[in-house]
């Protein structure tokens, strides 16, 4: 049994759901607090999560339960190249509806339209039921909110918690109609949580690499973004003795590269100096038009989210695909590509976020439940928030997490 599959057990059987209080004390303490004065705050509501599947899940569909959620009350939809069969096998045995695919219909489109009509189906389907209760959304990317966006008659019973950047900025964007609590920008998201995805991300690096033929030696990288996980896994990166030049369109994080010691370019002279090219920006950064173009190939790595950093999705097809030892056409997570064209650059693990191209979790479960506890917490606040619109995590919630998230540690 190796370290994700014991996680999942450890967690099944104790959060069984049974034992969250001495498991996950994290998430147990976030608990603690909103029950304290009322036992069942949660019971009635409705919730639609679309999450990470994976064995931390567990806790926080445990907590939601027993703070009033009924298992069949709640909708989670697992984004496919992050979700673990034996957590969602969990679930399921818990009564919990787990609509969507652990593969792509078509690889050569991207995730976010598949995901994104899977969400929406859902949503259209609670519309019609015409329900009277409240709905609860753990969002990840703002998926369920973009879809929401089409049933006003939903709006005023929604309650939302965004848990990445990405979201969050697309929610700050346009008036939402409903409340939206940003747990993604919150103070201890980005200081407890973005290491472990950098270290993560950054395992992730060094797999490729090493699979790729370029492990050994010093390598050119560049990284394209310097936000919380760039400007990390551009440090550890670095601390591997590669040379790594820095671009961020925005100026002061720009200087923060300069004042960490790293090179910085525009992006058109960047990408004529790095061998390998990472992108941090949680948007479109080159698509096939712009790769073209370069003079030398370039290994092209996802350290973001989803599979939306370089859209070359057609590009996902069997001939294009490296040998490997994985025999899942449609997972293409899974798989490395060579492009079509002139130069030919390689998209490593399909284009999805490097740290899931693993055979275990990319973070085991007790360190991953502070964000499993940022995300309950974003949820009790919601509930009760009732001004639509964009909302900042609570302080308090902030600083109890950290503290009991340092007591862990």
């Amino acid at each position: 049994m190796n370290e994700a599959e014991a996680d999942i057990r450890h967690a099944g059987a104790t959060s069984g759901f049974g034992r969250l209080d001495t498991s996950f004390p994290v998430v147990t303490a976030v608990l603690a607090s909103y029950t304290e004065r009322a036992a069942a705050p949660l019971r009635g509501w409705r919730v639609l999560a679309v999450q990470h599947l994976q064995s931390s899940t567990l806790p926080l569909m445990e907590a939601l339960c027993r703070a009033g959620v009924a298992p069949g009350d709640i909708t989670l939809i697992g984004k496919a190249y992050s979700t673990r069969a034996e957590a969602a096998e969990v679930l399921r045995a818990q009564g919990v509806r787990l609509p969507g695919s652990v593969e792509m219909d078509d690889p050569a489109v991207s995730y976010e339209t598949e995901i994104g009509a899977v969400v929406a189906a859902e949503v259209a389907r609670m519309a019609r039921n015409r329900w009277a209760g409240r709905l609860l959304v753990l969002d990840e990317g703002a998926i369920a909110g973009r879809a929401l966006l089409g049933h006003p008659d939903l709006w005023r019973r929604t309650h939302v918690v965004e848990q990445t950047t990405r979201g969050a900025r697309w929610a700050a964007a346009v008036p939402r109609p409903f409340p939206v609590v940003d747990v993604a920008r919150s103070e201890v998201k980005q200081h407890l949580e973005g290491p472990l995805i950098a270290e993560s991300m950054a395992a992730g690096v060094r797999r490729v690499l090493h699979e790729l033929g370029q492990g050994a030696g010093t390598l050119s990288l560049g990284v394209v973004g310097y936000g919380t996980v760039g400007r990390r896994l551009a440090a550890l990166l670095a601390a591997d003795g590669h040379r790594v030049v820095i671009h961020d369109s925005d100026a002061v994080a720009t200087a923060a590269a300069r004042g960490d010691g790293l090179s910085t370019d525009d992006l058109p002279k960047l990408l004529h100096r790095a061998q390998v090219l990472i992108g941090c920006t949680g948007v479109p950064l080159l698509d096939r038009t712009a790769l073209i173009r370069l003079p030398r190939p370039l290994v092209l790595i996802n350290g973001a989210s989803s599979d939306i950093e370089f859209p070359v999705w057609t590009e996902r097809v069997p001939s294009r695909r490296l040998p490997s030892d994985h025999d899942s056409p449609r997972a293409p997570w899974r798989h490395h590509y060579t492009l079509a064209g002139p130069v030919p650059h390689m998209l490593a693990a399909g284009g999805f976020p490097v740290n899931f191209y693993c055979q275990d979790e990319p973070i085991p479960a007790p360190r991953f439940q502070v964000t499993r506890a940022l995300m309950l917490a974003g949820a009790f606040q919601a509930v009760s928030q009732r001004t639509p619109g964009l909302h900042r995590l609570a302080d308090s919630a902030q600083i109890m997490i950290e503290t009991a998230f340092r007591e862990l540690t």
